[in-house]
Parts: C-alpha cells; sequence; structure tokens
C-alpha cells in the first residue's frame, strides 16, 4: 500500500467486547501507519428508528427452540466495564470524531434465516440437533407474517473515527 494511503482497521462493538481494547489500540498503533486511523463501527439505541415487528417473531421462536436467556447463556460477554471512548483516550487513537446515519436494509427470507446462523446465540453449534426446527418454524412463522418474503429494517449506525493526535 503506498504510504500517502492511511490504512483504517474496522471493528464492531460486538467484536471489541471479546477482547482487550487497550492491547487491541496499542497492537493497532505498531501496525497503522502514520495519518491511518481507527474506525469503531456499532448500531446504537433505536432511539430515531421503530423496530420491526418480525424481530419479535424472531425473538419468540429462537426463545421457544432454544430457551429462555439463551441470549445471555450463549451470547458475547458483557460489555466492558468502561466504555470505548476512554480505552481511545488512553490510546494513540485519541482524537476523535462521529458520524450517526440510519441505514435501511431488505432481506429475504432465506437471508433472514440465515443470517440467524451466523450469531454467537443461535449458531449451529448452539442449535445441534435443533436447527432444522428452528429453521421450520422461523419460516412458517415469517412466511405467515409477511408472504411476500422480504422483510426491511432501518437501523441507526454510529462510527467513532480515532485519528493520532
Amino acid at each position: 500500500m503506498p504510504a500517502h494511503h492511511p490504512v483504517i482497521c474496522n471493528f464492531t462493538m460486538h467484536t471489541a467486547q471479546w477482547m482487550n481494547q487497550d492491547q487491541v489500540l496499542a497492537d493497532l498503533d505498531t501496525l497503522i501507519r502514520d495519518g491511518g486511523g481507527v474506525a469503531l463501527v456499532s448500531t446504537g439505541p433505536r432511539a430515531s428508528t421503530v423496530r420491526p415487528a418480525w424481530l419479535d417473531i424472531i425473538e419468540r421462536v429462537c426463545t421457544d427452540v432454544i430457551g429462555s436467556g439463551y441470549r445471555q447463556e450463549h451470547g458475547p460477554a458483557a460489555h466492558p466495564a468502561e466504555g470505548r471512548d476512554d480505552a481511545l483516550a488512553r490510546s494513540s487513537f485519541s482524537r476523535t470524531e462521529t458520524a450517526r446515519w440510519d441505514q435501511t436494509s431488505t432481506r429475504t427470507l432465506d437471508e433472514l434465516v440465515g443470517l440467524q446462523y451466523s450469531f454467537s446465540y443461535s449458531s449451529p453449534a448452539v442449535l445441534g440437533t435443533r436447527q432444522a426446527a428452528l429453521d421450520e418454524l422461523l419460516r412458517r412463522e415469517l412466511t405467515a407474517f409477511n408472504p411476500n418474503g422480504t422483510f426491511e429494517n432501518t437501523v441507526p449506525i454510529g462510527t467513532v473515527i480515532a485519528t493520532r493526535p
């Protein structure tokens, strides 16, 4: 990569929950050239968007198949005790700016069902022999909710762009 191109590393806040933020930022400092930075991208609270009703269907079906508390039992660890802003302030990437926008996506039934298997709390490893039941029930319930098979969701996106001072 030519020296005039900054390197931007991107990891989500969900990813940041699973790692030592101070160590990752220190490691990135050794890898990212001068003029480069780090972009932390995450979905924010839904204050600016409406939660689609089909998400409630997915929650109900997952609870029925996997069990109550499935997100806590099989999901990512809790957020670190301190926020990412504190870790950034201590790091070489202490100059920050933020950007926010809403992003709308439309998924097909197949995409939406497949997406559930990418989450730690509803992965094939967690589901085991229950995967076929989850798949069948999700398809039936989501098709009953929206027979045309498309599902729209608007989520607020927040990005913190952190660079060296």
